[in-house]
């Protein structure tokens, strides 16, 4: 008997550090996508006209019916402006988003407690869409990723699926919901940052974290653009075909979207001596059409 009395108590401490690990594991907190103030994230938005790229940043706290928001702020070439109000729940993984008028409406724009063949809701002014989860799964920095079957996101030619990515956001952007037309939606996420490194960016837009002209046009796609060193200890030679000798201008930008270099010229070459150390995007136009981009990149 007491041998017996000996395997229950055993038995019942085993099951007991059993449940404890199992409800330590269960509410474990999701990675927050505004527990940092230096994370960015870069949005682009339009149709086949235009295409333009905001860039946002958190400023700041607010309390909008006692609930705590962070204050989403926005640069683009056109406007410096507060993007509204987002708040997160970071045991379930879900964020909200609201605009910044007194009589806005918040929006559910994430949640990955969503199983496969859960349905996902996108509001729009034209009428109410429900899509369906395709695949739930961690990708290789083990941050869990919800993936929807109907390609929704619907820029010019860049068609994709919404995916809610931990610690990074929807990739469909913040300000989706609500303004979608019978559940097409004109913005998708380029790239995120935390700590000025990059942690997410888009294979849809060939990873580039800035889109402001639709296309490359035609009869540029056969000229050469070299960019050598790269990666470079800071000086950066860039030689195109400029036949013409017409004006070219060129656009250098930071891993978070932020202009930090422009000039003119009416030649074929260029040299660039970057200071900083990192990641950075170029951006060759000529008459307003892009005649190559890339990537360079900095190491001292």
């Amino acid at each position: 008997m007491k041998i017996a009395r000996k395997s229950h108590v055993s038995a019942l401490v085993l099951s007991f550090f059993v449940l404890v690990q199992i409800s330590n594991c269960y509410s474990q907190n999701f990675e927050s996508i505004l527990d940092d103030s230096s994370i960015s994230w870069n949005i682009a938005s339009g149709a086949c006209d235009y295409i333009t790229t905001d860039s946002i940043v958190i400023i700041g706290d607010t309390i909008i019916d006692e609930n705590l928001y962070k204050i989403l702020y926005k640069y683009n070439y056109f406007s410096n402006d507060t993007a509204g109000f987002i708040r997160e729940n970071v045991e379930t993984g879900q964020v909200w988003y609201r605009e910044k008028t007194e009589d806005a409406q918040e929006y559910l724009i994430m949640n990955l407690m969503l199983e496969k063949d859960d349905v996902f809701n996108l509001h729009g002014w034209s009428s109410n869409v429900e899509i369906v989860v395709d695949t739930v799964y961690f990708d290789e920095y083990d941050r869990k990723i919800i993936s929807f079957k109907q390609e929704n996101i619907e820029i010019c030619a860049f068609i994709t699926s919404i995916k809610f990515i931990e610690g990074v956001g929807p990739t469909a952007g913040f300000f989706y919901q609500g303004v979608s037309n019978y559940g097409s939606i004109e913005s998708a996420l380029l790239c995120c940052s935390k700590n000025d490194e990059l942690i997410f960016s888009n294979e849809l837009f060939s990873y580039s974290c800035h889109v402001h002209e639709t296309s490359i046009n035609q009869e540029y796609l056969n000229l050469i653009v070299e960019v050598f060193p790269n990666p470079s200890s800071g000086i950066i030679n860039i030689k195109f075909d400029n036949p013409d000798l017409s004006p070219v201008k060129f656009k250098l930008y930071s891993i978070i979207g932020h202009l930090i270099h422009a000039e003119i010229m009416s030649d074929d070459f260029l040299t660039v001596n970057i200071k900083t150390e990192g990641l950075y995007f170029y951006r060759l136009i000529k008459a307003n059409e892009i005649i190559g981009q890339g990537k360079i990149q900095i190491k001292f």
